[in-house]
């Protein structure tokens, strides 16, 4: 290695991505259910006490979207957009029973998820009795994840604004374990490579951006008098396990986790498969 790379590594290592938070004001809340106006209107009554630290004293515009007034995913859509909410609450399966299986999130909330803007509030489904104790009780202990936490601070702004006054707000950095494997695994097979030095510094590495990027986060709450406590998780492991295992041993109120993804249609990397493993608790999908 020449001493400009040397040079340019030590750099490049240097450089820390810093958290910047923006809230995001809610001011029309939509409400989705397969059922009719009486019991969407008690459930919207429960979610608004439920998120009543996060949309506040002040007016807001709600939008009841009952059973009768779509059928299919594209009618929904439209009823979307026609109102543009700022924050969307529904469960999984509308329109069909198949919310009693552990298998899909339903096609109507798979078009909501990835062609809509607004953040969907996924709560469990009212009929069910998987819901965790405290599912709404209070979103005091919250935890936003993501494979690729370092500057996204869309995700950590958005887990800040639901969380409550002096909650505690998890910020949940999972390495994939088996790529990490799957690489060190290749390198092993290049002569010219240490592979256990490769291992030790790309681990090193991997970890420590998204920690330092927690630690800009962290102060940033701090400057801006933001009454919560932050825990940092930075690891390695399986993501869906690592990620409940965390969940249930922190009893976690509320999952704030990124669903768009830029580079294709399909759900953003691990988001799928912890919606649909995860029914207990809400999950606040962006």
């Amino acid at each position: 290695m020449t001493q400009v790379d040397q040079f340019e590594s030590v750099f490049r290592a240097a450089v820390k991505e810093q958290f910047e938070y923006s809230a995001v004001e809610i001011k029309k809340v939509m409400v989705v259910t397969d059922k009719d106006k009486s019991a969407t209107e008690v459930l919207a009554k429960k979610l608004e006490q439920y998120l009543s630290h996060i949309l506040g004293d002040h007016d807001l515009s709600w939008v009841i979207v009952t059973g009768d007034q779509f059928e299919t995913a594209e009618e929904l859509k439209d009823l979307v957009e026609d109102s543009n909410p700022d924050l969307i609450m529904t469960y999984r399966n509308l329109h069909t029973k198949a919310w009693q299986f552990k298998f899909s999130l339903g096609t109507h909330l798979d078009v909501l998820l990835q062609a809509v803007n607004a953040p969907v509030l996924l709560i469990p489904h009212p009929d069910a009795d998987y819901a965790a104790r405290h599912a709404f009780a209070s979103t005091g202990r919250v935890m936003a994840v993501t494979d690729d936490l370092e500057a996204d601070n869309n995700l950590v702004s958005r887990a800040i604004q639901f969380t409550v006054k002096d909650g505690t707000l998890f910020l949940v950095h999972i390495e994939n374990e088996k790529v990490f494997e799957r690489y060190i695994n290749v390198i092993s097979k290049i002569s010219t490579i240490d592979t256990e030095n490769a291992r030790e510094r790309i681990k090193e590495q991997l970890l420590k951006e998204p920690a330092d990027y927690i630690e800009s986060c962290i102060e940033q709450i701090k400057e801006l008098d933001i009454p919560l406590v932050v825990e940092s998780v930075v690891d390695m492991g399986q993501h869906v396990r690592k990620y409940k295992n965390l969940i249930e041993q922190n009893q976690i109120d509320l999952l704030v986790m990124n669903t768009k993804d830029s580079e294709q249609l399909a759900m953003h990397r691990i988001a799928y498969p912890l919606a649909i493993e995860l029914r207990e608790i809400p999950l606040l999908m962006l």
